[in-house]
């Protein structure tokens, strides 16, 4: 795990890109969908064995944490979904919305990605 992050960061380190964020745009779009998952607190028990042939007992925990997701598609077509309890309690499926982004830009003024920031309903 200490290697994994040792090399992420020297390659962090060492890009040759590097980038910023625009100033905030709107663009207009539609709620397709909304989904909620409740918190996951589970312990199950395991059944193995060992190199020696011994049968071995153990037990696996999982937690996954609750999530508010909400798809979006905005009037140029592109889909993306957002898991934030704020923006899922203040939006409908269906309704249209007008959603705050900025764009990732690199040094050549080029756009690499977009960086969601809010989304409201159109009154």
């Amino acid at each position: 795990m200490k290697r994994l992050i040792t090399l992420i960061l020297i390659i962090n380190f060492f890009s040759c890109e590097k980038y910023y964020e625009s100033e905030v745009k709107q663009e207009s779009g539609i709620v397709i969908a909304k989904q909620f998952q409740g918190e996951i607190n589970e312990t199950e028990p395991t059944v193995g064995f060992s190199t020696s042939g011994d049968m071995t007992f153990g037990s696996v925990s999982i937690h996954v944490k609750q999530k508010f997701d909400v798809v979006f598609k905005c009037d140029h077509g592109k889909i993306f979904t957002v898991n934030d309890p704020n923006i899922y309690a203040k939006v409908n499926e269906g309704q249209r919305v007008v959603i705050d982004y900025t764009e990732k830009l690199n040094e050549k003024n080029e756009v690499k990605d977009f960086v969601f920031k809010d989304a409201n309903p159109v009154k």
